[in-house]
């Protein structure tokens, strides 16, 4: 199959599947455009504040782990119990940094595209519901 064969069927589908929403929901196809490019917006803002919180967290923590392992003391060459939560909730924070640098850099790029160009993030969401539907 061609591309252009390929592309005419997406088209020919997401026309069929937005139609059968649009006239469910009593509403004209052309309705639905502007409410998915104002959702890649939304989605995109939301995402960058889950990532912020998540830093903000992620700091507060890191400082508290490592106050409490410098409190701490080493007798006989064994932590106490307040030595041993700091490293616990430090070894914690690195492993929650190195989860939200994949994940942030897995989801950045749709992030960035929902902020930079929510049109095309549009279309690839759209395409890609269509795509569920068989």
């Amino acid at each position: 199959m061609a591309a252009e064969e390929i592309a005419v069927n997406v088209v020919d589908k997401v026309q069929a599947v937005l139609g059968t929403i649009a006239q469910k929901l009593g509403q004209g196809v052309d309705y639905f455009w502007p409410v998915f490019v104002r959702q890649q917006v939304v989605a995109s803002v939301f995402g960058i504040v889950l990532i912020v919180l998540g830093a903000i967290l992620g700091a507060i923590t890191l400082k508290v782990g490592y106050k409490m392992f410098m409190e701490g003391k080493t007798i006989n060459n064994e932590w106490d119990v307040k030595r041993s939560i700091g490293f616990v909730v430090l070894l914690f924070c690195f492993i929650f940094l190195a989860a939200s640098i994949i994940g942030t850099a897995a989801g950045g790029y749709q992030i960035a595209t929902g902020l930079i160009n929510p049109e095309y993030a549009a279309v690839r969401d759209v395409v890609q519901m269509v795509q569920g539907v068989k």
